[in-house]
């Protein structure tokens, strides 16, 4: 064997790299050397046998070392794996604890927020004391409510006194706008309740105004969305003008007896108006009273209405009959237009005026009265179909 031969150690390629390891794995280094040929070798002297011979003791000694790195890397490497996968397994299981924390704080925050509901729906109806109202002093030394800290508050009981003085009314706006009171109750000893005093209140469901009440002013409880039930004083005069307009959900309500006159507007827009009783005092029907109350199906007025406004009836769509009322002789613009429903109007003799556009747009109407009356006479006019009766 040569020289060369003899002294060449080979190294794998990728051992020898500068470049980084795998962080995972090592690849082992293993040194390879020439097998000793004797045959080939013979005439080589003693000591070339014994430096080969060392150099393959140490090449074995580097490969066991090899070996052993190779066995550390797998070692390393399945440690690092599991490591791996723990962090993996306490990350999953942070989010899923943050999670439920967070379902459980929303769980506590609601059942916080219904008890909190509830208590104050409990302190209202039984602490109503704890509202402030604001006053004024009248020059009869009486008490007029201007205003009260009832906003959130649903069930408001108005005091008869105050500083040992009578509370005899309730102011304009005094409670406008308070959209949380459902219920308000009033003492006998109220005597005047002021224009827009309930306006918007959207909640309050019922009213019952004490017979002392002789003053119920314009738009008292204009738009009050949900009111379903009124029960009006005996003695009021007046409904004024626009005091249950837009009062959709009202749908009844008595007119008490002694008043003779509903103002213009003062149940316009009550969608849900189903039946409304008029006393045989009321002289005047207003412009505009019952417009577009859509649900009205029939209404008995009084022979002692005189008068009947423009427009009053104008829009009730569900009205389907009526009798003009024997103290009635002029039906002005517009009294029934729209009312498509409307099949039957009784007019009397009395009757002499009826504008033009008193039953516009009524195409299912049919005219009853006496043959040759003026009622008779319009129907030909404007081809309306006549029964003599």
């Amino acid at each position: 064997m040569s020289d060369d031969t003899n002294s060449k150690i080979t190294f794998p390629s990728e051992a020898l790299s500068d470049s980084e390891p795998d962080e995972e794995y090592l690849p082992p280094i293993r040194l390879q050397i020439p097998d000793y040929d004797e045959e080939e070798d013979e005439e080589e002297s003693d000591n070339d046998e014994t430096s080969y011979r060392s150099q393959r003791v140490a090449v074995a000694a580097f490969n066991t070392r090899s070996e052993n790195q190779e066995l550390r890397n797998k070692m390393a490497a399945d440690a690092l794996s599991e490591e791996k996968a723990r962090r993996r397994a306490a990350s999953l299981s942070g989010t899923k604890r943050i999670m439920l924390s967070f379902a459980v704080g929303i769980v506590v925050l609601l059942s916080l927020w219904l008890f909190v509901q509830s208590r104050t729906h409990q302190k209202n109806d039984a602490d109503n004391h704890k509202i402030h109202f604001y006053y004024s002093v009248t020059n009869e030394n009486t008490i007029k409510i201007t205003a009260a800290d009832s906003l959130n508050v649903n069930y408001v009981d108005v005091p008869s006194k105050m500083n040992g003085k009578d509370v005899t009314c309730i102011s304009a706006n005094a409670f406008a706008g308070h959209t949380d009171m459902e219920t308000i109750v009033l003492p006998d000893t109220i005597n005047e309740i002021g224009y827009n005093a309930f306006y918007d209140c959207e909640s309050l469901v019922d009213v019952t105004l004490p017979d002392s009440v002789t003053i119920l002013s314009y738009c008292a409880f204009r738009g009050c969305k949900s009111l379903k039930s009124v029960r009006l004083s005996n003695n009021l005069k007046e409904i004024e003008f626009g005091l249950f307009g837009e009062c959709f959900k009202l749908e009844s309500i008595d007119i008490p007896r002694g008043v003779t006159t509903l103002q213009h507007g003062a149940f316009q827009k009550c969608t849900g108006l189903k039946t409304i009783t008029l006393p045989d005092t009321i002289e005047k029907l207003e412009y505009d009273l019952f417009r577009d109350c859509k649900s009205l199906e029939t209404i008995q007025l009084p022979d002692s209405v005189k008068e009947i406004g423009g427009s009053a009836f104008s829009g009730c769509t569900s009205l389907k009959s009526i009798t003009i009322p024997k103290n009635t002789t002029k039906l002005m613009l517009f009294t029934f237009t729209d009312c498509t429903s409307l099949q039957e109007v009784h007019i009397h003799e009395g009757v002499t005026v009826i504008s033009d556009s008193a039953f516009k747009n009524c195409s299912n109407l049919t005219i009853y009265g006496k043959a040759g009356s003026y009622a008779e006479q319009y129907a030909q006019q404007y081809d309306i179909p006549f029964v003599a009766e």
